[in-house]
Order: structure tokens, then C-alpha cells, then sequence
């Protein structure tokens, strides 16, 4: 389906709940300096549901051969849904794996494939390295400041590359939208566990903003297993003109958190780490079949384990520091030519920056994609893409995706079928040459 004129979608693109073409001012937001005082408030207008995942762009679900879950947040938090991990593992063919109480790492299973095979995205940036590190960030993380979440379920390499065999979890910070408005929880339970957050959002004229913090607390059951931490993040993007929007975002986490070792070799240690996440991003629209968005992110993570020293702890336990520093630009194009063709193309390039085991070398890598969307017929969606990257440490991969779907209208039964390659970079610490390990 082809949304209106320069709307975007909240949490990917433009701010406005709508925008129109003439007018440059997004209708989730007053107009204080023209308004009249005693005029009544213009009212948001409902866009049609949407998936961006599937294929980079706003999608109506019905009309992409792609599996994709759109959470509920609202519903989520309604039914007092403890953290994000627990909110995603409800999606269907996903399943989640904690190691030790709350706080530990936690691992992602989709489909049957490994850990290390489902993307993960935050503000369109991969959480992912070598080590799957989104492991600990998952631990202890809440949902607080996302508005949106999708979980796209089966090989998706050609639009996102490395580690999307399994799937793509694709996360987003909320786009302020509307009147201030914002929310106070508290939580509060046994062995020592209590927590805070807030968030707001909001809109004045075109600028949209939000902002989150939180923080919690537990000392969990056995000894040397305590968890603190605290989580922030933000967003604000504004409307330059009515076909320019420029934003960035910040989030982050930082955790302490106690390892007892197991019941029977007890190694207790102190496990620091911290996740810091930044883009700047424009997306520019000349006309209302094209657009091109521009992003840079920022993404550091860091990890440090130290082992209590005797008679505390165990004498062979060896302290072990990593972080991964990486540094991404990435260019999105999409271009409708006709009603019944879409294109999108773009390319993505990383500068990584790892340290392991006290060695430090580069993981850079270079990635290009173009997909087709036919319509050939009513209800009827074909897609095929094609995707090449390149890493400077492993060499090159290509894969590509083909997919089709027809919604049988009188009982909205969509038939799909689908077929894609997918692929795994090695993990950089296994690397042995120039700067490897």
C-alpha cells in the first residue's frame, strides 16, 4: 500500500503521527504562533498498521512475505511484563535463555538457529559482535523509551548481513509525538529489589522529543550475585522543511552485577559492563515517490570481569577485560517508480575497533543491497533482493532472498512462501593473522 504524502512512520522516519505536502507543520503538534486561541486542537490521524522491518520501509503487513511480530508495548506493560527479554520471548518461534538469576547474560534462539544468529538493532545499529554481546545489554534491560519493536522471523542477511540467519529484532527509540505526556513506575519485591523509571515525550511545532531513565536493584538470592543498573535514553528530530527531517538518539546501559560461579566450583566476580549507543541521522524527500536517509552511529560496548581475590574466590580465575568500539555509516534509498514497483537500495559501512584479551585490531567491514517489491496483480507481492559484503578480516559473502504472498481478501488468509541465504561472520577472537588473535 502507498501511504500519504510524506508520512513516515513514528519511531523510524518523520515525526508527525501525518504530515501533508503543503503544509509544514505536523498535525500531532499545535501551531501556537498561527492558531487561533479559541480553535479547537488539530487531531492525530490514524495511519494504517505497518511493519518497517521486513523490507527497510513502511510496509502495510499484509502486502510482505516476510513473518513479522509487531509488539504490543502497551498491552506488555498492562500485563506487568518484567523486562524486555521476557517481552520478546513471546513472540512465536523465539525462545530466551538466562544465565543464572536476573541480570545475567541472555541468550536469543530463533527458529532453531544459535545465539549468535539473530540480529539485534537498536536505532538501526547492530548490537551484534563477534560475541553475540547484546548478551549482557538483554540481561537486565527494560523496555522503557521504545516505541516500537518488531521481531522479523527467517533468514534476512540481504537486507542487514552478518548474524541475521535466525531473524532480526529491530528496536527504536521513541519518537515524541503529540503533548507532553510521560509516566513514574516503581518496583519493589524480595531479596532486596527495588527500581524506578520515568519516561516523557512529546512535540512543540515540528521538533518531536523523548527521554527515559531507570534504574534498578537486587541482591538476588545466593551470595556475590547482586545486580544494579541504569538505563537512559533520548531522542529529538525535527522538520527543517516539509521534506527534510534531521534527529539524533542516545541510549545506554550501565550494569554491576555479581557471578558466584556455579553451586559446585563457587568463583565469585564482579561483572562490569556498559553500552552506549548513538546516532545522527537526515532523511531527505524531494518528491513523494523517493526518499534517502543518511545515519551515523556510534555504538561501545565494554565488558570486565574480575574474579574475586582468595580466600574469597578461586585462585585460577583469571581477570579478562574486552571492548568493542564501532563507528557506522549507513545509506538507505527507496524509490517507487510505478504503483506496482518499489526499489531499495543502499549500503552500509562499519569501522570496528576491538580489544580482547589485552590485543587490539580492526574489523571493518563494507556491505551493499538492492530489493525489488512487484505488485504484479491485486494482493498479489513478489520480492527479490541481493546483497554483497565484504570483511577485511574474513573476505567476501553474497546472499540473496526471494519471496511471495497473496491475501485472499474474504477471509484476510495471507499465502506466502519464502527462500533466502544467510550468513555468519566468524568471530574475530578465533582470527589468527595481522592483528589477530
Amino acid at each position: 500500500m502507498q501511504l500519504p504524502a510524506l508520512s513516515r512512520i513514528p519511531g523510524r522516519s518523520f515525526i508527525a503521527c501525518a504530515l501533508t505536502a503543503s503544509a509544514a507543520t505536523a498535525l500531532c503538534a499545535q501551531d501556537n504562533n498561527t492558531a487561533e486561541a479559541d480553535a479547537p486542537a488539530p487531531s492525530p490521524v490514524q495511519l494504517d498498521h505497518y511493519v518497517v522491518s521486513a523490507t527497510r520501509v513502511p510496509t502495510d503487513p499484509s502486502a510482505t512475505p516476510s513473518a513479522v511480530t509487531v509488539l504490543d508495548l502497551d498491552h506488555l506493560a498492562a500485563i506487568q511484563t518484567p523486562d524486555l527479554a521476557t517481552a520478546i520471548s513471546r513472540t512465536p518461534g523465539l525462545s530466551i535463555s538466562r544465565t543464572g538469576a536476573f541480570g545475567g547474560p541472555v541468550t536469543i534462539f530463533m527458529r532453531g538457529a544459535g545465539n549468535d544468529h539473530t540480529l539485534f538493532l537498536v536505532d538501526g545499529i547492530r548490537m551484534n559482535t563477534g560475541d553475540a554481546s547484546y548478551n549482557n545489554f538483554l540481561g537486565g534491560a527494560g523496555y522503557d523509551g521504545f516505541g516500537r519493536i518488531e521481531v522479523l522471523s527467517g533468514p534476512q542477511s540481504t537486507l542487514y548481513g552478518s548474524s541475521a540467519l535466525g531473524g532480526v529484532i529491530v528496536m527504536d527509540t521513541t519518537a515524541g509525538c503529540g503533548p507532553t505526556s510521560g509516566s513514574v513506575a516503581t518496583t519493589v519485591g524480595s531479596f532486596g529489589t527495588y527500581g524506578a523509571s520515568t519516561e516523557v515525550q512529546g512535540s512543540v511545532g515540528a521538533t518531536g522529543y523523548s527521554a527515559s531513565l531507570s534504574g534498578f536493584s537486587t541482591q538476588n538470592k545466593r551470595e556475590f550475585n547482586d545486580y544494579e543498573a541504569l538505563s537512559y535514553s533520548t531522542r529529538v528530530e525535527t522538520m527543517l522543511t516539509p521534506a527534510v527531517l534531521v534527529g539524533f538518539t542516545l541510549r545506554g546501559q550501565i550494569s554491576e552485577a555479581g557471578s558466584p560461579g556455579s553451586l559446585t566450583f563457587v568463583s565469585p566476580a564482579d561483572v562490569d559492563t556498559t553500552t552506549h549507543l548513538a546516532t545522527v541521522y537526515a532523511e531527505v524527500s524531494p518528491v513523494e515517490s523517493f526518499s534517502s536517509r543518511l545515519t551515523y552511529g556510534w555504538v561501545q560496548r565494554e565488558y570486565d570481569y574480575t574474579p574475586k581475590p582468595p580466600p574469597l574466590g578461586n585462585a585460577f580465575d583469571s581477570p579478562f577485560y574486552s571492548r568493542d568500539t564501532r563507528n557506522v555509516i549507513d545509506w538507505q534509498n527507496s524509490w517507487e517508480t510505478t504503483d506496482w514497483l518499489t526499489f531499495v537500495a543502499g549500503t552500509t559501512i562499519e569501522f570496528e575497533d576491538v580489544l580482547s584479551s589485552g590485543t587490539d585490531f580492526d574489523n571493518d567491514s563494507q556491505g551493499g543491497y538492492l530489493t525489488a517489491s512487484v505488485h504484479p496483480a491485486e494482493r498479489l507481492v513478489i520480492l527479490g533482493g541481493v546483497r554483497y559484503e565484504n570483511y577485511d578480516q574474513f573476505g567476501d559473502a553474497v546472499t540473496w532472498k526471494t519471496g511471495v504472498s497473496y491475501l485472499v481478501e474474504p477471509t484476510r488468509t495471507k499465502l506466502r512462501a519464502n527462500y533466502g541465504t544467510g550468513f555468519n561472520a566468524p568471530r574475530p577472537v578465533y582470527v589468527v593473522g595481522d592483528g589477530g588473535v
